[in-house]
């Protein structure tokens, strides 16, 4: 008789506490989804088909916070429903002891708490990241929609209406996460008053897209962590200009836009077997990925400022190469670092009254004879580049173009060579490497008395503080899921211990005994998880001290109980 006994009662507490989970954790999850969803509604991000999409997709990530509840409330009811009417002082007076009774809370808990690891090591985060994408704006798609709808693209204070568009996917040179060439270009420019300053057409122009970075400003691309902006960088080539009656070329001309969209780089959304990877290559995230580039970048100036010098001396020439080609190739006995306009000077060869530049493309050469050549390091954080690359500028030039006798030179005041490389450029070997090799062989050259690169601190200390930063969140993650499932199986042990010990007390008041330290805990969890992302590891102690002090609270019940 009492070999059944056990399996008897076990199966109704089952039964009668299943019921009630289920139920209870339908209502709480449709009202939590439902709350998540009435904002992006409200303010227009979602519309009625789009909201119901969410609304489902915010069922399985809301079971994270409905279960501890639901399940802490069926079975306080259950069994509170079952101590009232005595059949558990029955199932004690027939030799089933209270350890015996707690078994079917022990093992739903038990089936709950792996139900919910389950969950949010592998179907939550993407549930999550698709959420995201409902929500959030596609800078790429915004701009491809509106040249294909006819309408004028708005960069600041620049309309620009293009005849087509291409996408061409990530840049790898630039770090631009898309890249989108506009064909046939007419823009204009327009004033503070909202006048027309300036008319432009030309060919084609490219577009840059970098999420997370803001200009901050207006100063040119700069960081942003983890927020949803998007920084575009639009560049016009070949440009016809007429301004004040007056036209005129130019080779190329930037504009600068911040864009509310993108989906952000977040670890909430990455799986657990994405964090462990996480953790060995953290450029994954953005807003590392475009610090290591910096640092990548500087540590690339060095070495190749002294390749050019080098060059010069040995030979009196040194060569770069552009981004469509072409091989410009000056002449010099050296170069004078001008730390006041931060460029330098290319000094003329003995018996030269003017620096000359060829620049060769497809066969046919172009010289220039400038009286001043500049050499200047475009570094990554100026207009959205995620890249290094050299200008050379030339002033008072005389140009002779292919088929042209120097007698017939053009003269120009000023001619700019853009995008331009050394052919065996030291950067591409710097960002193949990862974070953390990079920042250690950057710490090497930065405590090096014989290279004198202390200006790699700064950039170091960016990457670096990113990493740790990341780090410690994906640690805060990992354990913040961990004590969510553990606190379901906690959270149902109490429940169960509270209502045997509160018999006889209203079901409100017993469900309370356990709402309030479930409540508790979720905070504990959540503020733990800020506190370690903040703070490191001290903020564990928080973190599962809820849960911790939930199970000794449980304990010390059932101590009580188990003496009567």
């Amino acid at each position: 008789m009492l070999s059944r006994s056990p399996q008897t009662i076990w199966r109704y507490a089952l039964i009668e506490m299943w019921r009630l989970i289920i139920l209870a954790t339908a209502v709480l999850v449709t009202v939590i989804s439902f709350s998540a969803t009435i904002k992006y509604v409200a303010d227009g991000r979602l519309d009625a088909l789009s909201a119901l999409k969410f609304m489902m997709l915010a069922v399985l990530p809301m079971l994270q916070y409905a279960l501890p509840f639901a399940a802490g409330f069926g079975t306080t009811l259950a069994y509170h429903r079952m101590a009232q009417d005595n059949e558990l002082v029955a199932s004690h007076a027939g030799g089933v002891s209270h350890r015996a009774l707690l078994v079917p809370g022990m093992i739903s808990g038990l089936i709950l708490a792996g139900s919910v690891s389950l969950l949010s090591e592998q179907v939550i985060p993407r549930f999550l990241g698709t959420m995201e994408q409902l929500i959030s704006k596609d800078a790429a798609r915004m701009i491809v929609a509106s040249v294909q709808r006819g309408e004028a693209i708005s960069f600041g204070n620049v309309l620009v209406h293009a005849d087509s568009v291409k996408e061409l996917g990530p840049d790898a040179a630039s770090g631009a996460s898309d890249r989108l060439l506009l064909n046939h270009i007419a823009a204009i420019t327009l004033n503070d008053d909202a006048d027309v300053q300036t008319e432009l057409t030309a060919n084609r122009a490219w577009v840059y897209l970098f999420p997370g970075v803001s200009r901050a400003g207006g100063g040119g691309g700069e960081f942003s962590d983890q927020e949803r902006s998007t920084f575009v960088l639009m560049r016009i080539e070949n440009i016809v200009y007429k301004m004040d009656n007056k036209s005129g070329t130019q080779a190329v001309m930037d504009f600068e836009q911040d864009i509310d969209a993108g989906v952000r780089d977040d670890p909430k959304f990455l799986t657990w077997s994405e964090l462990r990877a996480l953790r060995k290559t953290p450029e994954q995230m953005s807003w590392v990925e475009q610090r290591r580039r910096n640092l990548a970048a500087h540590m690339a100036h060095r070495p190749t400022i002294n390749a050019i010098l080098e060059s010069l001396k040995t030979t009196g020439r040194a060569t770069l190469v552009s981004d469509d080609g072409a091989e410009v190739t000056f002449e010099g006995r050296w170069m004078a670092w001008r730390p006041s306009a931060g460029r330098w000077e290319v000094l003329r060869r003995d018996g030269q009254e003017r620096v000359i530049v060829d620049v060769q493309r497809d066969g046919r050469v172009t010289r220039h004879q400038a009286q001043l050549a500049r050499l200047r390091i475009r570094q990554v954080s100026r207009k959205g580049d995620r890249d290094m690359h050299l200008e050379l500028e030339l002033e008072e030039v005389l140009t002779s173009l292919p088929g042209v006798s120097g007698d017939a030179a053009n003269e120009q005041r000023r001619v700019s060579l853009r995008k331009l490389r050394l052919r065996d450029d030291p950067l591409e070997s710097l960002r193949q490497m990862g974070s953390y090799e990079l920042i250690d062989l950057a710490e090497k050259r930065r405590v090096d008395p014989t290279r004198n690169e202390e200006f790699l601190a700064g950039p170091i200390h960016e990457l670096e503080s990113r990493v740790e930063d990341l780090q410690r969140e994906i640690t805060s993650k990992q354990h913040e899921r961990m004590a969510m499932s553990v606190n379901c199986f906690v959270m149902i042990l109490a429940g169960a211990v509270i209502a045997m010990h509160l018999r006889n007390s209203l079901p409100l008041i017993v469900y309370l005994g356990s709402f309030f330290p479930a409540l508790l805990t979720v905070i504990t969890i959540s503020a733990g998880q800020q506190m370690t992302h903040d703070n490191g590891l001290v903020g564990l102690i928080l973190l599962w001290g809820g849960v911790v002090g939930m199970f000794i609270y449980t304990g010390v019940l059932y101590f009580v109980l188990s003496r009567h």
